[in-house]
């Protein structure tokens, strides 16, 4: 996989991905 973005601004992405699932499947999950 190419490095177009910094490891950090990667795992912002995946966060965000993850918190917004999260949210979908349970709107009381707290991060």
């Amino acid at each position: 996989i190419p490095s177009t973005l910094t490891y950090e601004e990667q795992n912002s992405g995946y966060d965000l991905s993850a918190i917004e699932m999260a949210h979908e499947a349970n709107e009381e999950v707290l991060f």
